[in-house]
């Protein structure tokens, strides 16, 4: 993992959610920690590389999207990489992690 200090709040409504694969099920990366690495001012990035973290063209499924209540409360799921989430592989069935990133997922 690039960073155990970066994390994300991962929901289906993200930009590149399921990356390397937006459409569909066809899920091949369970770990999938894009979104976690660092963008940095340096770097010379444009709007396309810092919208939705570089993700600009990987927008969430139809229909998926993240609920935030106004004046309410959100709870989310953070980790260092989609795999630490009720969103990892459904074939994997130890129990989730009490800690974000505070054991290496492979």
């Amino acid at each position: 993992m690039p960073d155990q200090a970066s994390v994300a709040l991962w929901n289906k409504g993200m930009f590149g959610f399921n990356w390397p694969n937006q459409v569909g099920d066809n899920v091949t990366n369970w770990n999938n920690n894009k979104a976690i690495n660092p963008l940095r001012e340096f770097e010379g990035l444009g709007i396309e590389q810092w919208f939705g973290h570089g993700y600009k063209n990987l927008p969430p499924a139809d229909g998926d999207f993240m609920i935030l209540p106004a004046g309410g409360t959100y709870q989310g799921e953070v980790w260092c990489g989609r795999g630490g989430t009720t969103y990892r592989d459904p074939k994997v069935t130890t129990p989730l992690p009490v800690y974000a990133c505070s054991v290496s997922l492979g």
